[in-house]
């Protein structure tokens, strides 16, 4: 799995068949994982940083969050 900003750089690893995952996925991930008690508080730091990312991209992450937490799993 990548984490890559670079849009080139993505579109290079998208056509060797990687698997790519945004920021955000990786702080949902996070919070699943218990690598980190809050992405909210994540997203948060992020955004105070000017990281950009729009509220409903943390919205949907922080939903999926949600409903893996509440049917007990981890991604």
């Amino acid at each position: 799995m990548l984490t890559i900003i670079d849009r080139l750089a993505r579109r290079e690893a998208k056509r060797a068949g990687l698997q790519i995952v945004g920021v955000a996925a990786m702080v949902g991930m996070a919070e699943l994982r218990e690598l980190t008690p809050s992405a909210r508080a994540v997203f948060d730091l992020l955004r105070q940083s000017d990281y950009r990312i729009s509220e409903p991209v943390i919205e949907e992450v922080l939903r999926s969050v949600g409903i893996a937490k509440a049917q007990g799993g981890k991604h």
